[in-house]
Protein backbone atom coordinates (compact mmCIF):
# COMPACT_ATOMS: atom_id res chain seq x y z
CA UNK A 1 0.00 0.00 0.00
CA UNK A 2 2.66 2.32 0.51
CA UNK A 3 4.00 2.16 -2.84
CA UNK A 4 0.92 3.13 -4.71
CA UNK A 5 0.39 6.31 -1.82
CA UNK A 6 2.87 8.66 -3.53
CA UNK A 7 1.51 8.00 -6.82
CA UNK A 8 -2.04 8.41 -5.70
CA UNK A 9 -1.11 11.77 -3.71
CA UNK A 10 -0.01 13.04 -6.63
CA UNK A 11 -2.84 12.57 -9.16
CA UNK A 12 -5.58 14.39 -6.31
CA UNK A 13 -2.93 17.52 -6.27
CA UNK A 14 -3.50 17.29 -10.22
CA UNK A 15 -6.74 16.51 -10.01
CA UNK A 16 -7.08 19.73 -7.28
CA UNK A 17 -5.11 22.34 -9.43
CA UNK A 18 -6.91 21.39 -12.98
CA UNK A 19 -10.34 21.96 -10.58
CA UNK A 20 -9.03 24.62 -9.48
CA UNK A 21 -7.85 26.16 -12.73
CA UNK A 22 -11.13 25.36 -14.56
CA UNK A 23 -13.42 27.19 -11.94
CA UNK A 24 -14.81 23.90 -10.38
CA UNK A 25 -13.54 24.30 -6.81
CA UNK A 26 -12.30 27.31 -5.47
CA UNK A 27 -8.47 28.12 -3.65
CA UNK A 28 -10.03 27.68 -0.07
CA UNK A 29 -11.25 23.98 -1.02
CA UNK A 30 -8.48 23.19 -3.06
CA UNK A 31 -6.32 24.29 0.00
CA UNK A 32 -8.55 21.40 2.28
CA UNK A 33 -7.70 18.69 -0.61
CA UNK A 34 -3.69 19.42 -0.71
CA UNK A 35 -3.77 18.88 3.22
CA UNK A 36 -1.84 15.76 3.51
CA UNK A 37 -4.16 14.37 6.58
CA UNK A 38 -6.87 14.38 3.75
CA UNK A 39 -4.69 13.39 0.82
CA UNK A 40 -4.33 9.98 2.61
CA UNK A 41 -7.76 9.97 3.45
CA UNK A 42 -8.74 10.33 -0.31
CA UNK A 43 -5.64 7.74 -0.93
CA UNK A 44 -7.83 4.64 1.09
CA UNK A 45 -10.95 5.79 -0.19
CA UNK A 46 -9.75 5.33 -3.55
CA UNK A 47 -8.05 2.49 -2.91
CA UNK A 48 -11.13 0.71 -1.07
CA UNK A 49 -13.75 1.75 -4.04
CA UNK A 50 -10.74 0.39 -6.48
CA UNK A 51 -10.62 -3.00 -4.33
CA UNK A 52 -14.85 -2.96 -4.36
CA UNK A 53 -15.30 -2.49 -7.79
CA UNK A 54 -12.55 -5.07 -8.88
CA UNK A 55 -14.44 -7.64 -6.84
CA UNK A 56 -17.51 -6.78 -7.86
CA UNK A 57 -16.27 -7.01 -11.80
CA UNK A 58 -14.45 -10.39 -11.51
CA UNK A 59 -17.43 -11.70 -9.12
CA UNK A 60 -19.90 -10.63 -12.65
CA UNK A 61 -17.84 -12.24 -14.97
CA UNK A 62 -17.41 -15.55 -12.53
CA UNK A 63 -14.08 -14.78 -12.31
CA UNK A 64 -12.03 -15.86 -9.07
CA UNK A 65 -12.67 -13.72 -6.19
Amino acid sequence: MNDIQPIVRILLRYLAMYLMTRGYLSADAGAVLLDPAILTALTGLIIGIGTEAWYRWAKVRGRAT
